[in-house]
């Protein structure tokens, strides 16, 4: 059986005190695409001599519903994806499709996981991405997000993933993690 995560990383810890989310906030909330690419970079930068880009094959955006993208004008995790290729030159996979659902925002953890039941799956034009075989070995992804809170998002992203090629390799990288005490 394939594990649920082979790695994961994050540049910091996330809570409302740090001044780091003023970062998170800026790159999802302030119409400042350019910060999200660059705290992709700086999360690159960080990893990039530790092993942990070791055997990845593609990055994959956290995507957000269609409605959100146009409200906002782009995917933050998407910019975080491409600051993080920049650095590491792995290409992005952008397979993964939202349905409309509330924001996780201000929700605990039992409701993050039930709002994220359903929402996430892979693109028609992802389905053959994930299925081809040519490496002789499984595909290894990063799933890529902005922070990683309860992991609801993450592992229906995951789930996903998993339904249209069961034996891919999947971490998982965000610039912010929420510290559960």
């Amino acid at each position: 059986m394939t594990k649920p995560v082979d790695r994961a990383g994050a540049l910091f810890y996330y809570h409302r005190e740090s001044p780091f989310t003023r970062l998170i906030h800026g790159a999802k909330y302030n119409d400042l695409p350019q910060l999200a690419r660059l705290l992709g970079e700086q999360l690159g930068l960080y990893y990039l001599n530790t092993g942990f880009f070791d055997d990845i094959d593609a990055l994959i955006p956290v995507p957000i519903s269609t409605f959100k993208k146009i409200r906002r004008g782009y995917n933050q995790s998407l910019m975080i994806a491409q600051g993080i290729s920049k650095i590491s030159g792995i290409k992005i996979m952008d397979c993964l499709k939202s349905r409309p659902h509330s924001t996780q925002t201000r929700k605990n953890a039992r409701y993050r996981f039930e709002n994220a039941r359903g929402v996430y799956s892979v693109k028609k034009s992802g389905e053959t991405l994930l299925s081809k075989k040519q490496l002789g070995r499984p595909l290894h992804v990063i799933l890529v997000d902005d922070v990683v809170t309860t992991g609801a998002t993450m592992l229906q992203c995951i789930k996903s993933l998993r339904e249209i090629e069961p034996s891919i390799n999947i971490s998982v990288l965000a610039p912010a993690a929420t510290k559960i005490s």
